[in-house]
């Protein structure tokens, strides 16, 4: 049985819902819309482009052939571009400046999506991951992050589970990054090789803007700390 419409409005399209929960509120607040004329059409746009999108009949859908559906998806492609051109126009794009996702159960693949993230990046200034599962493998990411990424200043890795091999990449990507002004490597197991590429950052001949480094709890050996 065909599914139930309700009847139009006169006067144009339904109303948007404006709570949070519903598709209309929830656009709204991940796009950050402006108030006024500009947000009066992104909800027009957007109710434009549901309601096309509503309409499209599933037996259309199936039909394989192009121009069966090509007008049904005509609308459907305008509605949906003018909606994006609106988007464009009038959302706040994030300028977030600072992430913690201390103790959130990331994953080592969650947590370096991340620390990838941070090669096209412009924005953030501090990272803390701390009590997550990074390991070594997590930080092959910051390994290709930190050489280019110029805008990070504070970065926590604490209890991390880097250990001396994790920690030996981090230094691979600390030595050509002039930016990072602090790093946290807290309780985390850093051996006399690790400790030597640390010691090796630190004392370079391009020097680095590194302030503040936290190697508290690291389990440091008279050799570690000699080669610091």
């Amino acid at each position: 049985r065909p599914p139930t419409r309700n009847p139009p409005r006169r006067g144009g399209p339904p109303p948007l819902a404006s709570t949070a929960g519903t598709m209309g509120g929830t656009a709204t607040a991940a796009v950050g819309t402006d108030t006024g004329e500009a947000s009066a059409k992104y909800h027009e746009f957007l109710s434009l482009a549901r309601r096309s999108i509503l309409e499209l009949n599933p037996a259309m859908l199936a039909n394989r052939g192009e121009s069966a559906r090509s007008d049904a998806l005509s609308r459907v492609r305008d509605n949906i571009s003018n909606l994006a051109a609106t988007v464009e126009r009038t959302a706040k794009l994030p300028r977030l400046r600072i992430l913690s996702v201390a103790n959130s159960g990331g994953t080592v693949l969650g947590i370096s999506r991340i620390e990838d993230a941070l090669q096209a990046n412009r924005c953030l200034e501090k990272l803390v991951v701390d009590q997550n599962d990074h390991r070594v493998s997590g930080t092959t990411s910051l390994m290709g992050s930190l050489p280019i990424n110029s805008t990070l200043r504070h970065l926590s890795l604490a209890n991390c589970r880097l250990g001396t091999a994790g920690i030996l990449s981090l230094a691979k990507g600390l030595i050509l990054n002039q930016h990072l002004e602090f790093l946290s490597l807290r309780g985390n197991d850093c051996g006399a090789a690790a400790a030597a590429a640390l010691g090796g950052v630190l004392g370079g001949s391009r020097g680095t803007a590194l302030k503040t480094l936290n190697l508290s709890s690291c389990h440091l050996t008279d050799e570690a700390g000699g080669a610091i």
